[in-house]
């Protein structure tokens, strides 16, 4: 048995002084910043309006939620009292559209294979089959075609469809692609299992074009083989590790750095990984379906005890006493076994993955091998393995038709959409210049109760955005409380808004500029606050600064007045609502004072917000404002190379320079925009275009333009 560690007590007189230096550390991480000798009216404001808006109450001001409405109606409150006009918009400050948050399943969801002599046999929903939430709703009756994989490619030469008629028929298809085990094979290569080919969506648009009435999509076999494996090499770890640490602890070794209990976590989260299936941006977990990466990750991956469904590093968490470790290893070992022994080489996909409809669609479903392997057996004589066999074997498609073999079924589903709203509000100009715009921008949406876009996968709580945006958001408030509080009237109009979806895709401000109040061509400026509330050592990022040839004298002058250490990106295009703006050639500048590590995550409280250099920042901006809404000659827009992006671009693809416009439902890649002299500039994109087809590949979406992009090379 260890000994237990010496404990030396420590004087009373060195307690107090330890826990008053503590409980004075403790204060001061928890004091809000502006909290300085003497807070000003506005921080004051500021602080009371971060409170508010970044609170649990306001449910974390996602869409769908109560708490974003509610948030809209502060804003409105706000523009309101500040003497802002809020009827520009049908008499009112809100412009109202909808979003695509997600599908519903409805009922009915059936299927049945009839055989050639009538016999019926039906399918239970759950065990045998599941409707997929990015098909269609609808009824079919029909006979069963086996596709391959689905897959319809010229370089290399492979065609699924092309020896079978699927017109009028269900088309039943593999996920993935052949030859999934060699890097040599067809569809291998510095992009092994990433192939566009085995994206769910392209398989479908395959499907849909070659006349298929609905899709019955199966698991492939070496998925399953091989994420079992993978589980059995992580059993062999770990009982590796646990002789390990058992002989550490008969050696009497205090600590064993190479043993670590499964209750101290790392942080590496398959979920935020991009799945080298290439099939889905949503994630599932290694050891639980062939969602997962079936090349697997370099670091060895174990079963989180708290929730198997979760996998965590195994490496760098520090050292434990040998018991300690022993119990550890012992409990990875048994989660491990549980898993393997829990294991289900043939998952149904869950209803949402793989993301909602896009334009057209049918109905699509998957089967379980063994619900559908004996149809295909009866019909041709090979089993599903068989046939995955063949084609592995010679590389070629060996689609058949199921001769005597239909199907009937129906499919149910809804997409939902919520109403959302941006919140204008409008400070009129006065003279010759008053038809003319400068918008002023913050967006007020965050990520509600986490979900898509939190860096905290599987968290259910509140992320309250402070930073992110209602630090934005009231300092757009308070910008318009102070230029309506001027004397006299600005030369031009300046509209002030509160933009919605922006976390979504920039819905809100793409739906600006497309329904503008007032028009784009008469819009001379637009300034953008997005995470302005965690100024540090004066640094401040300001994009958009070679939009327009003034912006530079301009903020170099007004930022040595103020102290500010900036960081200029000249580039227009970049990860806010300016984005949205510069697509209609306006000029931009957008203020950003940096990432931290409580970004989309529920800790960015308002109690790391730095008020003070909040208020320094709104300085600046009104008087930047004013300076634009005061010269007579409207900044010059300028075409700029590139795309601003929060870290550097890094990955496989080659650059192409498109603007994405994530509010539209059109079938293919829609775009908003294109940068200046990029490839897609040069070859006559143009915002408002949508991308249907890339060299050889079909394009249905976002996902299949990455995907496809990464067959050629930089």
């Amino acid at each position: 048995m260890p000994t237990s560690p010496k404990v030396v007590p420590l004087r009373r007189n060195r307690l107090v002084g330890a826990i008053g230096i503590v409980i004075l550390a403790i204060a001061g991480s928890l004091t809000c910043p502006v909290h300085a000798e003497q807070p000003s009216e506005a921080a004051e404001r500021m602080v009371s309006q971060l409170k508010l808006l970044a609170s649990d109450e306001f449910e974390g001001r996602g869409v769908g939620t109560e708490g974003l409405s509610r948030a809209a109606e502060v804003v409105r409150e706000a523009f309101t009292d500040a003497g802002l006009d809020v009827s520009v918009v049908d008499g009112g400050a809100f412009q109202e559209f909808e979003v695509v948050t997600g599908s519903e399943l409805k009922s009915p969801n059936e299927l049945a294979f009839i055989a050639p002599d009538g016999t019926r046999t039906s399918l239970e929903y759950d065990t045998d089959l599941r409707t997929c939430s990015f098909g269609a709703s609808g009824t079919f009756a029909a006979p069963l075609v086996f596709c391959g994989y689905g897959i319809v490619s010229e370089e290399p030469a492979y065609d699924d469809f092309a020896n079978v008629d699927v017109a009028g028929k269900v088309a039943v298809i593999l996920r993935r692609t052949p030859q999934q085990s060699s890097e040599e094979g067809l569809f291998g290569g510095p992009h092994a299992g990433t192939s566009r080919h085995a994206a769910l969506n392209t398989k479908l648009k395959n499907a849909i074009d070659h006349g298929a009435v609905a899709v019955l999509f199966v698991n492939d076999a070496f998925s399953g083989t091989s994420e079992f494996a993978k589980l059995h090499e992580q059993q062999d770890a770990a009982e590796q590790r646990v002789i390990d640490a058992a002989v550490a602890m008969v050696n009497g070794d205090a600590h064993d750095s190479n043993v670590h209990s499964p209750h101290n976590h790392g942080h590496a989260n398959p979920h935020a990984v991009p799945s080298s299936n290439g099939e889905s941006e949503e994630k599932q977990p290694v050891g639980q379906n062939p969602e997962s990466d079936p090349h697997g990750d370099t670091e060895e991956t174990v079963p989180d005890p708290h929730n198997p469904h979760r996998a965590h590093s195994a490496h760098g968490h520090g050292s434990l006493p040998a018991s300690e470790s022993l119990t550890g290893a012992v409990t990875h070992l048994q989660e491990v076994r549980r898993l393997i022994e829990e294991y289900n080489p043939d998952p149904l996909m869950e209803f949402g993955y793989n993301g909602n409809r896009r334009g057209e669609s049918i109905p699509v479903l998957q089967v379980r091998r063994e619900a559908i392997d004996p149809i295909v057996s009866s019909a041709i004589g090979q089993t599903l393995e068989q046939l995955e066999q063949a084609i592995d074997a010679d590389g070629k498609p060996h689609s058949v038709e199921l001769a005597g073999y239909s199907t009937e079924g129906e499919t149910a589903l809804r997409i939902n959409r919520e109403p959302v709203k941006n919140v204008i509000g409008v400070l009129p100009g006065a003279g010759p210049l008053a038809d003319e715009t400068i918008v002023v921008g913050a967006h007020y949406d965050h990520l509600g109760l986490g979900g898509e876009g939190s860096l905290m996968p599987g968290s259910t709580d509140v992320h309250n955005g402070a930073d992110d945006n209602a630090s934005g958001t009231v300092a757009l408030l308070e910008l318009a409380r102070r230029l309506a509080a001027r004397s006299e009237p600005l030369p031009r109009r300046v509209v002030f808004i509160a933009f919605t979806g922006e976390e979504r895709g920039l819905l809100g401000s793409a739906h600006y500029v497309k329904e503008p109040v007032f028009a784009n061509e008469k819009t001379i400026a637009m300034f953008n606050m997005d995470m302005v509330g965690r100024l540090t050592d004066d640094k401040l990022t300001v994009f958009g600064t070679g939009t327009a040839p003034r912006w530079n004298a301009l903020l170099d002058d007004e930022a040595e007045e103020r102290n500010f250490k900036l960081s200029k990106k000249e580039e227009g295009f970049g990860p806010s609502d300016h984005s949205s703006f510069y697509a209609k050639q306006i000029p931009v500048l957008h203020f950003f004072t940096g990432t931290h590590n409580d970004y989309h995550r529920p800790t960015d409280d308002w109690d790391k917000i730095n008020v003070e250099g909040m208020e320094r920042i709104v300085d600046l901006l009104e008087d930047l404002i004013v300076t634009t809404a005061e010269t007579e000659k409207v900044p010059e827009y300028v075409a700029v190379k590139g795309r601003a992006e929060l870290q550097e671009r890094t990955g496989s693809r080659p650059y192409f320079g498109s603007i994405p416009d994530f509010g539209g439902e059109e079938v293919g890649y829609a775009l908003q925009g294109v940068s200046p002299g990029s490839p897609a500039d040069k070859g006559g994109l143009k915002g408002g275009d949508v991308i249907i087809q890339l060299g050889t590949f079909p394009i249905t979406g976002l996902d299949d333009f990455d995907l496809a992009l990464r067959e050629f090379s930089a």
